[in-house]
């Protein structure tokens, strides 16, 4: 093809399929075809909570007899005086604050805005000591989407410096997940989820292999969370937290989507649910597997014609210098991640720029199905990083949605 970036890919491609076709694995799932198709006869993954030994069981039980209550607000208050995360926030003209102390007020207004207790809800619990127009004002006037995610990431760094959180991870591994938040019914952004079974909004975050949280954003129930996956990373101002890897559930997948991906250098491996109903992509017509073949359609279950799943590299090469224009603009600034995958959303004929992470995203998404069907150690993970995101997006016990909807 001339191009090194997609003669590696052509390669990767077919030495993974070749690798795969030879592989113990295969030898022993191949027993498991039948004439419905190519299943698997042996493929679990372990659910959450599961196989937890005694021991875990025991240092649970000690962590939390040894536990103390603690105030949220006392712990904003502390970090506050440990880490100066409040110093991005200020008035837009870069003027000085005003404040008498800007490091106890940002901690109450980010309390209180944190927690959707409100600035009014807040001054009467606590009585008078500060009052509501203290609050709103340096939280509408001083606190915008940009200086918050320059604060995030000013946690997330010297978060990354202890210790304890090196033991979890090294912050190459993000994921993202959904959680649906209830709302008042007012609310712009709030409708009837029929996933969820709920009236509100979703509260999209991207957690770190360490636990720490890297980016969150609310978005209406109907919308694909996928269309939001990239956008934690791209706006993630953390030095220590750098995602080499993104996981997701199968709401965070789409054939342009794994385009987008590889294209941004991201290695996107997400939880999928019924895989054996997506395609897999072969990627030249003359390739033939001796175990492999049926994830291809090389059996007469599919009609016997196999031509429309193979990869169209032709169609790539076409638009080999419009896809990095794509890439610049979103680097730039100049059209979000999620504007993009909206309209790359929409199937249309005459959307070639669409076609092309299409077919992008069929390669990647075929190498990316071998590997989770033929290794255990990638599904293990994939599991245990979307479990993670699961427990750290589940509301805490005792708290009620007025003070986890945020």
């Amino acid at each position: 093809m001339g191009l090194p970036w997609f003669d590696r890919l052509l390669l990767s491609a077919a030495e993974l399929a070749d690798l795969v076709d030879g592989s113990p694995w295969a030898l022993e799932s191949c027993s498991a075809c039948d004439p419905t198709g190519f299943y698997l006869a042996h493929l679990t993954l372990r659910g959450p909570g599961q196989e937890r030994t005694a021991s875990a069981i025991r240092l649970e039980q000690l962590v939390e007899d040894h536990r103390s209550e603690v105030s949220l607000l006392d712990i904003v208050t502390k970090v506050a005086h440990w880490v100066p995360w409040w110093r991005p926030f200020g008035p837009l003209s870069g003027s000085d604050p005003k404040l008498r102390n800007p490091r106890a007020r940002y901690s109450l207004v980010t309390f209180t805005y944190g927690t959707n207790m409100g600035p009014y809800q807040m001054a009467r619990h606590l009585r008078g000591q500060v009052s509501a127009h203290e609050i709103s004002v340096p939280g509408d006037k001083h606190i915008t989407a940009a200086n918050l995610v320059t604060a995030s990431g000013r946690l997330a760094d010297e978060y990354m410096r202890l210790d304890v959180a090196q033991l979890w991870g090294d912050g190459t591994k993000v994921g993202a997940d959904g959680t649906q938040m209830d709302t008042w019914d007012d609310n712009l952004l709030a409708e009837t989820s029929v996933r969820y079974g709920g009236y509100g909004g979703i509260a999209y975050r991207h957690i770190a292999d360490s636990y720490i949280a890297l980016f969150s954003r609310f978005i209406p129930c109907g919308v694909w969370e996928a269309v939001h996956l990239f956008e934690g990373l791209l706006d993630n101002e953390s030095e220590q937290v750098d995602p080499e890897q993104i996981h997701a559930d199968t709401q965070g997948q789409s054939l342009p989507v794994f385009g987008l991906a590889t294209m941004l250098g991201v290695e996107l491996l997400p939880r999928i649910r019924d895989w054996k109903d997506l395609v897999f992509y072969k990627h030249s017509a003359n390739a033939s597997f001796a175990h492999i073949g049926p994830l291809f359609g090389d059996d007469d279950t599919f009609g016997g014609d196999n031509t429309s799943q193979v990869i169209n590299w032709d169609l790539i090469e076409e638009h080999w210098i419009d896809l990095p224009r794509v890439m610049i603009s979103i680097r730039e600034g100049k059209i979000s991640s999620s504007v993009l995958l909206r309209r790359l959303g929409n199937e249309s004929r005459k959307n070639r720029i669409y076609k092309a992470f299409r077919e992008l995203g069929r390669v990647t998404r075929t190498i990316v199905l071998l590997r989770f069907l033929s290794e255990p150690e990638l599904r293990e993970s994939i599991t245990a990083i979307t479990n993670r995101v699961e427990a750290s997006t589940a509301s805490p016990s005792g708290w009620g949605s007025a003070t986890t909807a945020y």
